[in-house]
Formats: structure tokens, C-alpha cells, sequence
């Protein structure tokens, strides 16, 4: 495979649910909080966590998305609940459904019936569906008399307050699959516009329809205003979900080709398909589980009668009085086993090895077609004389073929090989109390001692999978030799056991038989097994390639994307200058948060933290940077210019700026469950937030790719690398290194955007050799495309940003004292020329819009709603940008009497300077390759402010030594020479990579 230069490297690209639903209302949230106590809102012990724990789950794959028929926020405890949801989202016929909020614990009543269902439907005509979501893979599963019984329960119960009872499974959903992936985008569409009025949308879609009576999405588009788009999807989805217009979003995936019209419209189409809207989920039910349309006392004394004969057969069965198993035959063979097509087949070929005779092919090729002629309705003398075969043994095959295998189907033609067992083998007679050896006469010994002893076998089966009962301590792991031993102590205590049974017979222990018994428990059990072998490491990689794929099919770009933080494995440092040089100073790793497109396997956008940990405002800008028009980063001398063709979607392809994704998957991280993450980024992009299991990195798997290969392929590669833990034969000294070999940390924020870059024009073999930003050019810019991005609608007037927190401060001021009114945001003045004479308004409590980046002036609002213009900080606080983070650093320092401003200097500038000094400090009285936190919090300032690091003047001498200015952040860089085409990289002219790329050094330096 071909690679990349990446950085003077080679850059290769490497290989790359079941639960309820539950309506919760949002926590009031104090505006006057501090950003920390915001955060709590919704941690794994929060709201979030207690919703989904009402309904049987934990705090793991928690769905979290604004239900538009429900009106409210939904907390969806499994993939197949959320499709679920989408499906009432997409039906025309649901006019509003409610969640349950309550457990299925206690009595069942015509009352409380509602909390045993996920969803209490009102459809248009004013039927009322209580519809319950199955958590078996199909509705087969669900055959069993306990289950039918349950069944009868909640149909006469639905029928006794007038609903009607509909069962909702995995199989249903995915039949609807195309309806649920449409809606993605459309209930992504909604929620993103719901603050907006939609009613000149809804008035230029009936126009639309009122000049033609069918248009297509490709159509209409070019009639909508660009800066408009957004709003008119919203609008188009909600009729389409209203049922004022109809369409084939049911049959058809959503895209240019998807086709709407009046409904009721007789349409003419060249394939002839029938457009019609198919009934969804909640219409959609088996014939044996639907209660009839008018339900009367005869239909509820059949089910009764029905309910006590099952209730009956399974007492009796539970007591132990058994009962005659079902004979099936060609006349009461249930149909869905009458299609042969569906049985699993066999390979008839391979039943007998070599090329001798084939006694064991003959015979089953004889029965299957006796077994074929029969269902076909042959005669069964015919077929008797004809095929061999008996006609007891035609129905024995028969019923053979239709029970259960262990692999969830029915055995099909495998019942009919020679010699295939359909139920272990179960051991009758007693073993002899004198064998001629230890190696006969013990065949299933092991299984009939756990059946009578099955206190044993749980103890045998606790040690081998290490699940310690209450108040136990189990060991780390435990041998067979060890389980051997403790199964011998624990029978040698058992008043029932003598020395002439399993394991304690003289002549045989029952090691052996032990020993298969724990090796086929843990192969029943592959994940803890892995687990317990391997850690949860393995566990998770073994549900990588399982076979089953996700009920979620997110192959469309921007249709989910994947977040994650992960700290990159290499030392940086930061050169301070000094009199006699400058000093290099290590500092702490950093943390790369990206956010990757599944469908395309694109970086859409990335957030950098320098820091022991990252924050909530972090992860915020990683979705900001995501949504923003991207432009390279600029230095004075790069390291290494960017690959041709190498960027970010928003800056190269021009339709892909702003737009926005369905759904957003995380980790239970607490800065991902902060209230910037959960409300304010969820309402602008419109998205669903699903929080994954803890250390459930397989569900990310596209994002954790990438870190793979940036690591593997790039920074582990380099002199100064951590290695991947501190065993990795790679790690030499990187603090040294990286002090040695000067790796400033302004080339290495360079070299990260640099490297996602490069990832988005490299070619990957799961995209059939295509570069993710190759395919999202394609769907974009060919007119063949079906591809529609889905735009974030533009701001209302008044509304905050993604990155803009909404505080109400109260105005302060004194006119007898001559103080001009003010508020006050974490101890420092904000006013105008306007707010400062207004003393009517001392008291009353200001909104306040505020860029956390930047904490230099404030937009105000008053308690009408009218806007009083942009408060600007006092003298000190109002020339350098700084964040929140600095501004309580700063002011920390000022409480303590630590810091002073020199003449000329802000607060920001005065900060700087001390780190620079306070790392030069640390440095000369510690360790001289010790990482610095002081070093850190001055590369952190620097890169958010693009402030440069100042000189440190030995005593007695003054600064006389300019300074490099590291990169500025992004909000500040310089507009880049545009290219000539979006297909072409920024131009940069060539450059000599820094001493530290070539592993030698001549700077001079002070060490």
C-alpha cells in the first residue's frame, strides 16, 4: 500500500440495545451558576442516569434527542428504542405519543397499564395505541407460553380501557429501516429549527404544491433562498410528518430523487411504483398479536379462556406434571416453517471424507426429499416406496427440523445428518461402583453431578468466569488445577457426597472431565472469558468482528459522527527567552479531541488542549471548529507545508460549511454530559447525543481509528515519544528529547492540524481507495448525486451561539457617590457610554451573552428583551482576548498579591510574563528535564491569546532578545491565500524542516 509523507515520515493508513425509552424535563438551570456548577446537570448520577435507570438500564448507551410529536426531551435507553421513536417521528398517522416514565414493577391494573409500555400513541382518528418495544432479536423468541400468556395479559387489559395493544420488534424495525434513516435527518432538521416560525416555509411549500401537485427535493431546492434552506427541510418534514404532504420517504432513501406530492394525488411514475404512504410501526402488527378492531365480551372471554388454558399448561409444566409435546405435521405445520427456502442448509458433499462410498450423502439426500414430497402433498405410501424412507420417519424428520438450535433459528436440513444430536447428552444410569479403569464408564458423569448437587455447579462456574458471590473476594484468575482444588475441599464438606462419587472416587479425581467442563463453559461465554484472559481490552476487540451489525445503518456522510478525546503520545516544550538565550522547558502532553463523519471517515473538526485534562468548553470547540469555515494555520516559517489536496470539508468543498449531523456519539466522559455538551450543542445542530458504555471504545470505532494511525504512523514515530505506556521499548527520556531537540509547541500545534489534514486526503481501502474528502466531493458536486447536506438554520435575532453562555448579572452603581453603573463578571467591571448614565436600572438584572474565549466585552439585553449594545471590560481587561480559565488564574493571583502589572502591560501580558518567570524558577530548582505546569499554563496562554512568550531578564539586566510569536489561534489567524480551485492545497513555499525533525540540533540554548 502506498503512503503519505507525513512530516518526514511515512503516514500509512492502518485497517481500520435493548432497553425502554423514557420523557424526562429538563433540570431548571440557574443562569447565575458558574460554568462548574452547570456541568452537573446531566453527570452518569444525574437526571440523565435516574430517567434510564426507571426503565432497567444503566448509565451506558443513553440516546438523548427532542421528540417532536412528544414536545419534549427524550432520554432513549437502545438503538432499537431510538428507531423506535423515529418510526412514530415518520408515521402521518401518529398524532402524539407519550413516554412512560415509570418501571414495569408492581400490579397491573387498567390504570397503571400505560407504565408498562414504551409509548401511549394518539393516532389522527383518535385511536389510542399502547405499543410495547421487544427486546428479542424477532418476534420467534417471544413463542413460548409464558410469553403468549403475557401477551393475552396486556390485550385484554388495552381492550378494558379501549386502546389497543400493538407489539413493536426488531424485526418490524427492520423492516422499516428506510423510514427510520430518513427520519435521522428529518427529526435532526426539526429540532435544529424549533426556535425559528416556520410559517413563511409552510406557506411557500403549499404554493409550491398549489403550481404542480409532485415535485422532487432536487427540484425544489433552487426555488429556496440559500440562507433559508434549513428552515424550509424543518418545514417539509413536519408536513411530511403531519400528513399534509405526502412522499416515499417510506420506500426511497431522503435525498434530491425523494418525491413529494398532495396528498390523495393520483400520480403517474415510470416504474409504477406504488407511492402511497405505507403504514408504520404502530399500524404494522402480526395478525396473532392484534386485538380486533370491535372488541365484545366474546372476544374477551376467548381471550380469557385461552389466558387460563396457558396459565394452566404452564403450572402443570412448573410443577413437574409435564405434558405431550406438539406433533407437527403437514396440517398444523405453522407457516412461517412451511418456506423450505428459509431453513438452514447443509453441504451434502462433506458428509462423507474421501472418495469411497457415500452411505451418509445418500441417506440425507433421500430424506430431504421424502421430507419435500411430503410437504408438497404426496402420498405417503408413495413416497415410502419411492425415497426409503418410513412414514414414522418422515414425521420424526419432520419435527426434527423444526426445533430450536442453540444459534437462535430452527435446525432446518441439519436435523436430518447422520448421527446429529438435537439436546446434549444427559446421563441416566449410576456410575459402577468398581470401574475396570479411570477411563471408562464415566460419559457425562460431570453433567449428572452438577444436576445434583447444582450448588457445586455454581461454584464451579463462579471460579472459572470470576464472579464472585456477595461479600466474596474472587482471585485474579484461576487455573483448573486451582478450581480442581476448591471443588475438592468444597465436596469433602458435603454430608451427601461419599467417596465413590464424582471427583472423589480413588480412581479418578475428575481433572479431565473438569477441565472440559470449565473450557466449554468460557467458550459459551466469550466475553467474560476475554475478558478475564485478556482484560477489557479484548473484550471490547472481540465485538469488532462479531458478525452482527448495528440496527443503526449510518453509511451516509454526516449523518453520525464520532467524539473522543485521547492524549497524544509525545513531549513538547516551550522556549523562553533569556539574556544568554533561551530556555527549553518540557511541558505536559496534549489532548486531541477530533470529530470524525462516519459515513466519509472525514476529520470534520478538532479541538487541542494543553493541560492535564480537557474541559466541557473543549469539547464545545471541537463541534465550533467542526461547523466553522476551515482555513490552514499560518506560521512564519512551517515545518512542512500542507499536502496537495489536503484539508477540512468546510474549507475546501464550500457546501459543507455550516452544515450540521444527525447523530453525535460520545463517551460518558463528565466535560461530554456537561450542559454545554448535552443542551447547548444538541439545540443548535439539532442532533441526538448518545453516551456510550464506560470503556466502550468499539462504538467509536471510526475516531479511535484515527488515533491508531496518527500514533502509530506519525508520533510514536518521533524522537520524543511517550511510547504507547512505559514499557514501549520507544520511550527514551522524552522530556530529554524534547528539550534536546527543541520541539516547540507551536510547531506541534501546527503538525496536528497538519496531520488530520493529511488523513483527510489519503486514500483508504475501506473507502474502495478513495480519500474521505474525494467522496464527499462526489456527493456533493456530481448532478447525479442523491446527497443533501443539511445546513444549520441561521441565528434568531437575540439568540445564543454555540459558544455564547447566557448569565443574568444585576447593575450596580451609586449616584450620590458619582459611580457610573456597571455589572460585574467574575470580579471585573463591564459598562458603555449607555449603561453607565442609566441609574433607573440599578437593581434589576442584565442578560448577558458571553464568549467564553473571549472575556473582553459582553452583548447585553435587558429584562424586556431589548438589547443595550456590547459592555467592554475596564482598563487591563480589554486589549488581550483571554478566556474564562485565565481570567480566574488571574484573578486567584491578584487575591494572593503575586502578580503586578509593569507599565504598559495588561493583566493577560503581566500573567504571561509571570508563568515565563515561574517556569524558569521551577526549572533551576528542580530536575532540568522535569515536565513544568507552569511551562504548560504559558503554552496554553500563548496559543489562546497569540500572545508571544516574553523574555525573562537575568538579574540586573533588561530584555534585549525578540521573541518567535507562536501559532495564533484560529479565531485570529491571518487570511490564507485563497487557491486557485477548493480542489487545490493553500501554497506554501518550501522550507527546511526545524532541527528537532532532523534528530540533530545547532541552536544554542540554555539547559
Amino acid at each position: 500500500m502506498q503512503g503519505r509523507d507525513f512530516f518526514g515520515l511515512q503516514f500509512l493508513t492502518g485497517p481500520l440495545l435493548r432497553r425502554g425509552a423514557t420523557e424526562i424535563r429538563r433540570p431548571e438551570v440557574s443562569k447565575k451558576q458558574s460554568p462548574r456548577s452547570r456541568g452537573k446537570g446531566f453527570k452518569p448520577n444525574g437526571p440523565l442516569a435516574d430517567a434510564a435507570r426507571a426503565r432497567g438500564a444503566g448509565p451506558g448507551n443513553i440516546w438523548y434527542l427532542f421528540g417532536n410529536k412528544a414536545q419534549s426531551d427524550l432520554v432513549v435507553n437502545s438503538d432499537a428504542a431510538l428507531l423506535h421513536v423515529l418510526s412514530m417521528e415518520g408515521s402521518p398517522e401518529v398524532k402524539s405519543y407519550r413516554i412512560g416514565i415509570k418501571s414495569e414493577k408492581g400490579p397491573i391494573s387498567a390504570t397503571n397499564l400505560v407504565e408498562r409500555f414504551d409509548a401511549d400513541v394518539t393516532r389522527r382518528g383518535g385511536q389510542r395505541e399502547l405499543c410495547l418495544l421487544e427486546r428479542s432479536v424477532s418476534a420467534a423468541s417471544d413463542d413460548s407460553m409464558v410469553g403468549q400468556l403475557k401477551h393475552e395479559d396486556h390485550e385484554r387489559l388495552c381492550a378494558a380501557i379501549g386502546a389497543k395493544y400493538v407489539r413493536v420488534t426488531n424485526e418490524q424495525l427492520t423492516k422499516c429501516a428506510v423510514l427510520t434513516e430518513n427520519w435521522k435527518f428529518g427529526l435532526a432538521a426539526i429540532s435544529a429549527a424549533r426556535l425559528h416560525s416556520l410559517v413563511n416555509s409552510d406557506l411557500s411549500l403549499s404554493l409550491l404544491l398549489r403550481q404542480r401537485s409532485s415535485w422532487t427535493v432536487g427540484e425544489l431546492l433552487p426555488c429556496v433562498e440559500k440562507d433559508k434552506v434549513a428552515l424550509f427541510l424543518a418545514a417539509l418534514f413536519r408536513a411530511i410528518s403531519n400528513g399534509t404532504v405526502a412522499s416515499d420517504l417510506d420506500s426511497k432513501l431522503w435525498g434530491k430523487a425523494t418525491r413529494i406530492w398532495k396528498p390523495g394525488a393520483v400520480l403517474e411514475t415510470d416504474s409504477g411504483a406504488d407511492t402511497s404512504v405505507a403504514p408504520s410501526i404502530g399500524a404494522t402488527v402480526d395478525d396473532a398479536s392484534a386485538l380486533p378492531e370491535q372488541v365484545t365480551a366474546r372476544h374477551l372471554a376467548a381471550a380469557q379462556s385461552r389466558s387460563d388454558s396457558l396459565a394452566l399448561m404452564i403450572s402443570r409444566i412448573a410443577n413437574g406434571a409435564g405434558g405431550e409435546p406438539v406433533w407437527f405435521t403437514r396440517k398444523n405445520l405453522p407457516p412461517e416453517y412451511r418456506d423450505l427456502s428459509k431453513w438452514p442448509t447443509v453441504d451434502s458433499s462433506s458428509l462423507d471424507g474421501g472418495d469411497g462410498p457415500r452411505p451418509n450423502e445418500d441417506r440425507f439426500n433421500r430424506c430431504r426429499a421424502a421430507i419435500l414430497a411430503y410437504l408438497e402433498g404426496g402420498g405417503v405410501i408413495a413416497i415410502s416406496a419411492e425415497h426409503g424412507v418410513s412414514r414414522s420417519e418422515v414425521l420424526r424428520l419432520l419435527n426434527r427440523a423444526v426445533q430450536r438450535h442453540e444459534d437462535g433459528r430452527i435446525f432446518g436440513w441439519r436435523a436430518l445428518i447422520s448421527h446429529k444430536h438435537l439436546a446434549p447428552y444427559t446421563r441416566t444410569a449410576p456410575v459402577a461402583p468398581c470401574a475396570k479403569n479411570g477411563r471408562i464408564g464415566y460419559s457425562g458423569v460431570v453433567g449428572a453431578f452438577f444436576d445434583r448437587f447444582p450448588d457445586l455447579q455454581d461454584l464451579v462456574d463462579r471460579l472459572a468466569l470470576r464472579r464472585p458471590a456477595k461479600d466474596e473476594v474472587a482471585e485474579s484468575q484461576m487455573n483448573v488445577s486451582d478450581i480442581h482444588a476448591a471443588l475438592l475441599r468444597a465436596c469433602a464438606k458435603h454430608p451427601e457426597i461419599t467417596m465413590f462419587d464424582w471427583p472423589l472416587r480413588p480412581d479418578n479425581k475428575g481433572l479431565g472431565g473438569l477441565r472440559s467442563y470449565v473450557e466449554a463453559l468460557r467458550a459459551d461465554n466469550p466475553e467474560q472469558t476475554a475478558a478475564l484472559m485478556g482484560g477489557t481490552g479484548a473484550a471490547n476487540r472481540l465485538r469488532l468482528d462479531s458478525g452482527v451489525s448495528s440496527i443503526l445503518n449510518n453509511l451516509e456522510p454526516y449523518k453520525a459522527v464520532q467524539q473522543d478525546g485521547h492524549r497524544l503520545d509525545f513531549i513538547g516544550s516551550i522556549r523562553v527567552p533569556h539574556p544568554s538565550g533561551y530556555v527549553v522547558i518540557p511541558i505536559q502532553r496534549f489532548i486531541l479531541q477530533p470529530i470524525v463523519d462516519v459515513g466519509s471517515h472525514a476529520a470534520l473538526g478538532y479541538e487541542l488542549s494543553m493541560g492535564r485534562e480537557a474541559s466541557a468548553n473543549d469539547a464545545l470547540a471541537a463541534a465550533k471548529h467542526a461547523l466553522d469555515t476551515w482555513s490552514p494555520l499560518v506560521m512564519e516559517k512551517p515545518p512542512v507545508p500542507y499536502p496537495e489536496g489536503a484539508g477540512f470539508p468546510s474549507g475546501l468543498i464550500p457546501e459543507l460549511a455550516g452544515v450540521g449531523w444527525s447523530l453525535h456519539y460520545i463517551d460518558n466522559a463528565s466535560i461530554n454530559t456537561s450542559y454545554a455538551m448535552v443542551e447547548r450543542m444538541r439545540k443548535r445542530v439539532g442532533c441526538a447525543v448518545n453516551f456510550g458504555r464506560v470503556k466502550d471504545w468499539p462504538r467509536r470505532k471510526f475516531v479511535e481509528a484515527i488515533f491508531a494511525v496518527l500514533e502509530k504512523r506519525g508520533f510514536q514515530r518521533l524522537p520524543n515519544t511517550t511510547g504507547k505506556d512505559h514499557k514501549d521499548v520507544r520511550r527514551r527520556s522524552p522530556e530529554k528529547q524534547a528539550v534536546a531537540l527543541q520541539c516547540d509547541s507551536s510547531e506541534l500545534v501546527y503538525l496536528v492540524d497538519v496531520a488530520l489534514a493529511t488523513w483527510n486526503a489519503t486514500p483508504l481501502p475501506s473507502l474502495g481507495g478513495r480519500a474521505p474528502l474525494q467522496v464527499l466531493r462526489e456527493l456533493v458536486q456530481d448532478p447525479r448525486s442523491n446527497f443533501v447536506p443539511r445546513p444549520l438554520p441561521p441565528l434568531p435575532p437575540g439568540m445564543s451561539d454555540l459558544d455564547i453562555v447566557v448569565e443574568t448579572r444585576s447593575v450596580r452603581g451609586k449616584l450620590d457617590e458619582g459611580r457610573s453603573c456597571y455589572v460585574e463578571i467574575d470580579e471585573v467591571h463591564y459598562t458603555n457610554d449607555v449603561l453607565a448614565r442609566c441609574f433607573n436600572l440599578i437593581g434589576s438584572g442584565l442578560s448577558l451573552h458571553i464568549d467564553e474565549a473571549d472575556f473582553r466585552s459582553v452583548e447585553a439585553f435587558l429584562p424586556d428583551g431589548s438589547n443595550l449594545g456590547v459592555l467592554k471590560a475596564t482598563e487591563g481587561w480589554d486589549r488581550t482576548p483571554h478566556s474564562r480559565e485565565i481570567r480566574k488564574a488571574i484573578n486567584k493571583l491578584i487575591r494572593l498579591k503575586r502578580i503586578a502589572r509593569h507599565l504598559g502591560e495588561d493583566w493577560v501580558q503581566a500573567y504571561l510574563r509571570y508563568l515565563a518567570t515561574k517556569a524558569v524558577e521551577s526549572r533551576d530548582k528542580q530536575p532540568k528535564h522535569k515536565v513544568s505546569k507552569e511551562a504548560t499554563a504559558a503554552a496554553k496562554v500563548a496559543h489562546t491569546t497569540g500572545l508571544p512568550i516574553p523574555e525573562v531578564p537575568a538579574a540586573g539586566t533588561k530584555p534585549s532578545r525578540a521573541t518567535r510569536t507562536p501559532v495564533p489561534p484560529r479565531s485570529v489567524i491571518p487570511p490564507p491565500v485563497r487557491p486557485p480551485s477548493p480542489t487545490t492545497a493553500p501554497t506554501t513555499a518550501p522550507t527546511t524542516r526545524p532541527p528537532w525533525m532532523r534528530i540533530r540540533s545547532t541552536r544554542r540554548a540554555v539547559y
